[in-house]
């Protein structure tokens, strides 16, 4: 699933490339709707399209549909005892 606010990467990332939508979905074979659907996040691109949207606008897949830079994790889904295990073993010390 898509984190919130992947229309608006889409969109950015569209009028850098200098691209309509129209020209966007033509370029990754989609439906003409497509594009303003996925912009205005009424619906959200199957996987194969988030690859070639990628591509076709010259950015990362995990930017374009998360948020992330590739190789930046999601700290919110590890375990907070595994978090602190690595914390100690880093050498931070509370106080």
């Amino acid at each position: 699933m898509a984190a919130p606010g992947y229309g608006l990467r889409i969109v950015q990332a569209r009028r850098r490339k200098g691209l309509t939508q129209v020209e966007l979905c033509d370029r990754i074979g989609a439906g003409m709707a497509s594009a303003s659907l996925w912009e205005n996040e009424k619906t959200s691109p199957q996987m194969f399209s988030w690859t070639r949207l990628a591509q076709a606008l010259g950015v990362n897949v995990e930017w374009l549909r998360d948020g992330r830079e590739p190789g930046q994790h999601d700290l919110s889904k590890v375990p907070t005892e595994v978090m602190v295990a690595e914390l100690f073993r880093r050498g931070y010390r509370q106080g």
